[in-house]
């Protein structure tokens, strides 16, 4: 009889210990279920095998417009755009601590909508079942501010650059409208012909200075916001020839050019209103920076898919702040202007390179020369 008092009590408590831990599932299930629910990101549980989601919670569904459940044995990539992703706009980061995967993505609302979203992707399981959860975060209004960001940052960087033109035309006009102001002052008070033929040719040097100043801030300008039509087959040593021909009548024989290049080579395409220039301004610098008694060499050299032109010279060469500068508008390290320019040399002989799908490169030190490096690619 005690033994079964004492089996009867083992099975009652066996009962309750059962119930008590159904009990307990049920109130786990409910708990899960309003978290799932109740959730403020969009949860979406996607099988591993078919990629197809296999649940997702209401916030989900609603958020891309659909109704409950309509979403369920849709692919998962049909709803989520990553063909950017590794992007500079998206980015992949994975918790070492969880293996959680977070990226940035754009989901599709069911009509058409692109939106933006951060996903925080992690394999678990789920009754036995290796599957992908989901939680999808809406940053709109992050992208938004961001952006906001980045225009104002935009408009702050263009300010700088409108009050540094200001402030370099400023200082480009301030000479040359000085001595315009000078010369006609000096004419007025004399009735030397001579005399005033000097001053007339000074005012027409000057003029010509400002308009120079003009038309090169113009060509920066339209380099800058226009597309140039690359549509001209373009010979390289036809090209080089003239440009080395005009500054030959230029600067004589002094320094010395020695052009060390094939008579023929593979042709481009290019601008002809444009890369000439470029030329021009690289190999003038030379001239302008090499004394007479040196020389200045130009070499090219031909692979399968680019033309390799090289500047060398035997001038003063670059000290490394000039040459970390050099490409930067304005940027004179002749602030006594014995040079002439404006310096904007540079930075439109790279601009218009970079438009031709070229590469420019400059070393040089100090007392050593300087050597230019521009790789422009072969018409295919």
């Amino acid at each position: 009889m005690t033994d079964q008092s004492s089996l009867e009590k083992e099975l009652y408590l066996a009962k309750q210990k059962i119930a008590h831990q159904q009990e307990q599932l049920l109130y786990a299930d409910r708990m899960y279920q309003e978290l799932f629910e109740g959730a403020g990101e969009s949860i979406f549980i996607i099988d591993l095998d078919t990629d197809k989601i296999i649940r997702c919670n209401n916030n989900a569904s609603r958020r891309l417009g659909y109704v409950e459940d309509e979403l369920i044995g849709v692919l998962y990539e049909d709803i989520e755009i990553t063909e950017v992703k590794n992007s500079t706009t998206d980015f992949v980061y994975k918790s070492a601590f969880s293996g959680t995967y977070i990226y940035e993505c754009q989901h599709v609302h069911k009509d058409g909508q692109l939106i933006p979203v951060e996903v925080s992707s992690r394999l678990v399981e789920i009754d036995g079942q290796q599957v992908f959860m989901n939680f999808v975060r809406n940053i709109a209004v992050r992208k938004e501010a961001q952006e906001r960001k980045i225009e104002l940052t935009l408009q702050q960087e263009r300010m700088q650059l409108l009050m540094q033109f200001i402030q370099n035309a400023g200082h480009e006009f301030r000479t040359p409208l000085s001595i315009i102001k000078t010369s006609i002052y000096l004419m007025s008070k004399s009735d030397n012909p001579t005399v005033r033929a000097s001053h007339g040719d000074k005012i027409n040097d000057q003029v010509d200075r400002i308009s120079d100043f003009v038309n090169t801030m113009l060509l920066m300008t339209r380099l800058e916001t226009e597309a140039i039509p690359l549509e001209q087959t373009i010979n390289l040593v036809e090209l080089l020839n003239n440009v080395c021909y005009e500054l030959g009548e230029k600067y004589g024989n002094s320094p010395k050019l020695n052009q060390g290049y094939a008579s023929t080579s593979p042709a481009i395409v290019g601008n002809m209103d444009y890369l000439p220039r470029a030329f021009y301004q690289l190999i003038l610098n030379a001239y302008q920076f090499t004394p007479a008694d040196k020389s200045i060499s130009i070499a090219m050299a031909v692979d399968e898919q680019m033309i390799q032109i090289v500047v060398l010279d035997e001038g003063v060469g670059m000290s490394e702040d000039t040459l970390a500068n050099a490409y930067k508008l304005f940027w004179r390290e002749d602030e006594s202007q014995n040079v002439a320019g404006f310096g904007l040399g540079l930075p439109i002989a790279k601009r218009i390179i970079e438009l031709h799908g070229g590469t420019i490169d400059i070393t040089s030190e100090l007392g050593s020369g300087t050597q230019v490096i521009v790789r422009l690619p072969i018409s295919s």
